[in-house]
């Protein structure tokens, strides 16, 4: 029931080792083949990049349809998949979420609920209303597992206040996080 997915493979020595996974989620309206492409060039030095598509049109693009479960299921799928073709080339504990906009969303719930498997958020644009209260009661669950979350959010965004919101939970439950505003002149 989900969009294709695009991956590519790690690049550099140890290419052919066992390699973090790293999952882009793009936003609603986003192109994640598109996407998947401007990340490629940063991302493959460090392992594989995987870029599920929500599964539903939106103008063009694609859209998660504020479903994350639905997010979860196409995230959870292309790493077995992954895994299933690549075998133990795919690491399944310890790789790296990342969210933009919607995608975000659907990141930062999939993060609470598998932080085994994802352990290191990239969260470009969180918001508060992403999170309801079975999201912080995982949160507090997730704690133990997370090693490092990063909040990216223009200065100038209408949720940069919201972000900085998360920041304060994460900081309230312990977590390690990074909070960067974007300043542009």
């Amino acid at each position: 029931g989900a969009g294709p997915v695009y991956f590519y493979t790690p690049t550099g020595s140890g290419r052919f080792t066992m390699r973090p996974v790293l999952v882009y989620l793009h936003g609603r309206g986003g192109n994640p083949m598109r996407d998947c492409h401007r990340w490629a060039s940063v991302a493959r030095r460090f392992g594989w990049l995987v870029c599920p598509s929500g599964p539903v049109a939106y103008n063009g693009g694609r859209a998660w349809n504020n479903s994350w479960p639905a997010g979860q299921h196409a995230v959870m799928g292309a790493i077995k998949a992954l895994r299933e073709e690549y075998g133990r080339r795919v690491q399944l504990f310890g790789n790296t979420l990342i969210g933009f906009s919607e995608g975000a969303y659907v990141a930062m719930n999939v993060g609470v609920r598998e932080p085994r498997t994802f352990n290191r958020w990239l969260i470009l644009g969180a918001d508060t209303s992403y999170w309801g209260g079975d999201g912080m009661l995982a949160l507090k669950d997730a704690r133990q597992r997370v090693r490092r979350v990063v909040l990216i959010t223009g200065e100038q965004d209408q949720v940069v206040g919201e972000s900085r919101k998360v920041a304060g939970w994460l900081e309230k439950e312990g977590l390690p996080f990074m909070f960067l505003p974007e300043v542009r002149n």
